[in-house]
């Protein structure tokens, strides 16, 4: 028997979701292990306590064609494959959150820079500027594509506005810092 058959068959070290919708099927199964023993850069890793796998399988429903994506997780969690499945999720959500902000206001995916210096440094500022545009989205109310549009229009006009949202803040910290201490 197969090591993904006997952690089947072990309690809590295997979990299966099935996701349909208009087009696909979409079957995730997670698996789990604290037998790492053959695992030899086990000692590289301080915390590791258990190793998962993460199949998926998209079936179209039109064609009945399927893929299959695997991959593969150094944990430092108890082999709990319900708690396995909500961290590798809570991952792909934060990674495509992040990533679909980023394309849709700064239109990440049509770049093409190829310096990869340039990539890493550009990539720094748009996150900084992606934090200010969503400071500055609150006190606009509008969405972050427009908060950019608003400010790339008339910067001169804006920067100000910028840096004293950017001080309120700073003077609400620094006063609930100094509370903090005063207790």
């Amino acid at each position: 028997m197969g090591l993904l058959e006997n952690m089947r068959q072990k309690a809590g070290q295997h979990q299966s979701e099935t996701e349909r919708s208009t087009y696909a099927i979409t079957v995730r199964e997670y698996f789990i292990t604290d037998d790492i023993q053959w695992f030899e850069d086990r000692s590289r890793w301080e915390k590791l306590q258990s190793i998962g796998y993460e199949r998926k399988t998209i079936t179209i429903k039109e064609t009945g064609e399927s893929h299959v994506e695997e991959r593969y997780y150094l944990c430092s969690i108890k082999p709990i494959a319900e708690l396995f499945a909500i961290a590798v999720r809570r991952r792909w959500n934060i990674e495509n959150s992040l990533h679909w902000t980023l394309d849709v206001v700064f239109r990440e995916d049509s770049l093409g820079f190829k310096e990869k210096k340039a990539v890493h440094n550009l990539g720094l500022i748009r996150r900084f500027v992606m934090f200010i545009i969503k400071l500055m989205k609150a006190y606009y109310g509008r969405s972050m594509r427009r908060v950019r549009k608003t400010i790339g229009r008339k910067p001169e006009t804006e920067l100000p506005l910028i840096l004293a949202v950017l001080r309120v803040l700073y003077t609400n910290d620094l006063l609930d810092s100094i509370d903090e201490l005063a207790k």
